[in-house]
């Protein structure tokens, strides 16, 4: 029969060969990226890297560093052995008292410190000088520095032959009596002693009281500790001393 041009015949089959065989190829894991999308991680980023050595600062830069902390911790020093000092010497006696109770008790410490003068003329010329000068922070006198030159006992006997309640009062009523802080202050000055002396008597009027009341005859006593010297008795007289004889003229 002879096959329809509508239908051409069907192709014979060739030779039938089987389908070639690849070994599978290994590839490395994959991780998701940033965005969700798988992204290949290099193996050598699976390594642990070594950690990053901080490097030192100049030897000079440590070198300066140390300098200036020393000299912020001396300076710091510095400073709370001034604030002690001002508190101990003119403030506060140390142990929590006022200024009122340092003067009630005399200083309270010149037996174990070096608070007394070592002179006696100079321990009654520095009670003149405590009620001439003014406190610039109370704007009064200086009375633990007038009163702690006495003895505890003397305070109310200085008190009372100036006709005051206490040492406090007398000395704030006296230094509203001074009319030249610097005369006042320097009216008493050292005169000499015999260097075996214990006790000496010093009279206000054997000086030339100026610029303020003469404050009668104070006894001074050196004491045990550092040869300091404490005004331990007093005796009334003249706010006004007489005027020294005139020198007799010589024959």
């Amino acid at each position: 029969m002879v096959p329809s041009p509508q239908h051409p015949p069907a192709p014979h089959p060739g030779p039938q060969y089987p389908a070639p065989h690849y070994p599978e190829q290994q590839y490395p894991p994959q991780q998701p990226g940033a965005h969700g999308s798988v992204a290949t991680t290099n193996p050598q980023e699976l390594e642990p890297r070594p950690p990053r050595r901080r490097r030192k600062p100049p030897r000079w830069l440590v070198w300066l560093g140390k300098k200036v902390l020393a000299w912020l911790i001396a300076f710091l020093l510095l400073a709370i052995a001034a604030t002690w000092a001002y508190n101990h010497f003119f403030g506060d006696s140390g142990a929590g008292q006022t200024t009122e109770e340092y003067a009630e008790h005399g200083g309270g410490t010149y037996r174990t410190n070096e608070l007394l003068s070592d002179e006696p003329y100079e321990a009654v010329r520095q009670v003149y000088d405590a009620i001439a000068q003014t406190d610039p922070e109370t704007g009064g006198p200086l009375v633990p520095q007038a009163c702690g030159r006495f003895a505890e006992r003397t305070q109310q006997t200085f008190a009372e032959n100036l006709g005051h309640a206490d040492c406090r009062e007398a000395v704030r009523a006296l230094h509203e009596e001074v009319t030249h802080v610097n005369d006042y202050a320097e009216s008493i000055f050292t005169r000499g002693y015999l260097p075996t002396s214990e006790q000496e008597r010093i009279d206000s009027c054997s000086f030339t009281i100026s610029g303020g009341p003469a404050l009668g005859v104070f006894v001074v006593e050196k004491q045990d500790h550092a040869g300091q010297w404490l005004i331990t008795g007093h005796e009334p007289g003249p706010e006004n001393c007489p005027a020294p004889p005139a020198p007799q003229p010589s024959n």
